[in-house]
């Protein structure tokens, strides 16, 4: 019984790492780059930065959710997403440096109504804001189909337009090179870092209930 509650409470413990994260940017209006028009506009490569300032520490980036603003239909395309460390700043214009660090999240295929929110879970990248900024690239790949409203701009995700914590920049769009505010609003899904502290005294709980089983033998 004791080896039970004693597991019971370890497992509890190394859940509380898992969380929400961040929700990174305020919704002051909407924007359809670059899963809703980009793709319809011939964009081929957008990024976003995020300001450390926004996270409290080191975290391992498991998935990102973007929140409709309006719905409607989507471009039917393959997008693949970057993340990486980055020294660029919030407000500095296409293109933003990629870091050393720089990991593919994954790709994925996005087609139809705009969801009431969208969650791509993708590799898990490790990241630390004592190193720099965050940076999302989004590289537009197969395209199947354009957005099927009549001009091709009928649905958004929330964007911030207050330049301070997030900013866009993009490329390859009939508009030309592009960006500023107007960057999407972002939640992290992640999870803490546990410091080497806590992963040993991780380690002797387990070691605690391997000595209880072989008593209980």
């Amino acid at each position: 019984m004791r080896s039970l509650c004693l597991f019971v409470s370890l497992t509890a413990f190394t859940a509380s790492f898992a969380a929400a994260g961040p929700v990174v940017g305020s919704n002051d209006s909407g924007n359809c780059y670059p899963f809703s028009c980009f793709a319809y506009d011939g964009g081929t490569v957008y990024q976003e930065v995020y300001s450390s300032s926004a996270f409290s520490g080191p975290i391992s980036i498991s998935s990102l959710t973007f929140y409709q603003s309006q719905g409607g239909g989507m471009d039917d395309a393959n997008y693949t997403i970057d993340l990486s460390t980055t020294s660029s700043n919030i407000g500095d214009g296409y293109p933003l440096v990629v870091g050393a660090d720089d990991q593919l999240f994954g790709t994925f295929h996005i087609s139809g109504n705009m969801p009431a929110s969208l969650t791509l879970t993708g590799t898990p990248f490790s990241y630390n804001p004592l190193n720099g900024n965050l940076l999302m690239q989004v590289t537009v790949g197969t395209v199947n189909s354009v957005n099927p409203c009549g001009a091709g701009y009928c649905s958004f995700f929330e964007a911030d337009y207050t330049g301070a914590v997030v900013s866009r920049a993009y490329t390859g769009n009939i508009y030309g090179v592009g960006g500023g505010q107007g960057a999407l609003v972002t939640g992290f899904n992640v999870s803490s870092t546990p410091e080497p502290a806590t992963l040993g005294l991780f380690g002797s709980g387990l070691a605690a209930i391997a000595a209880l089983r072989r008593r209980r033998k």
